[in-house]
């Protein structure tokens, strides 16, 4: 019996190979969708570049987005790094990224090197952006803070306006009033 295992192993091993081999091709993987397609060789160097590019772009354009979304007013102006974002909130975050690009979600599926750079060209704009989100974040937190509790919200923002020259003070109270 062992003399006939030894002898079928190199079969066995070539046929594990084989059936190994054919699930790692590129036709295979993308039919599973594991990858958009097949790259060719005299590509990958152009193709790994922009798809970095526009990766890392990405992913810190995300994390502002979340420090913004899940900043505390204490919080906020101190640059403290916000939590990895969770695969939902990436998500949630991406597609609002991508909608604020405009392209076609055909040219954001398989044009890194335009995403990369559009990114890069409107740097500002995304960041003019994320600080709004920031302001309805602090503004949804403060609401919430308010509902929560109206007297010590209120006393808050009485100490706040306290606190204030009599120019903001008068802006503030003005605002506050139009609503």
């Amino acid at each position: 019996m062992a003399q006939r295992e030894e002898q079928l192993l190199p079969v066995y091993m070539q046929i594990a190979l084989q059936f190994a081999d054919l699930h790692d091709r590129a036709g295979r993987m993308q039919a599973k969708n594991t990858i958009r397609q097949p790259l060719r060789w005299q590509n990958a160097r152009r193709f790994f570049y922009w798809r970095l590019r526009r990766r890392l772009s990405e992913e810190l354009i995300v994390k502002r987005m979340v420090a913004a979304k899940s900043a505390s007013p204490a919080v906020a102006g101190t640059g403290a790094s916000a939590e990895v974002p969770t695969q939902a909130t990436r998500a949630s975050h991406l597609e609002t990224l991508h909608a604020w690009t405009g392209m076609l979600d055909d040219e954001l599926e398989h044009d890194d090197r335009k995403v990369a750079m559009w990114y890069e060209e409107n740097k500002k704009a995304v960041q003019v952006k994320v600080e709004a989100l920031r302001t309805e974040g602090v503004a949804a937190e403060v609401a919430q803070l308010l509902i929560g509790n109206k007297e010590g919200g209120l006393r808050g923002v009485q100490q706040v306006l306290s606190m204030l020259p009599v120019e903001e003070r008068e802006s503030v109270l003005k605002y506050l009033g139009s609503s």
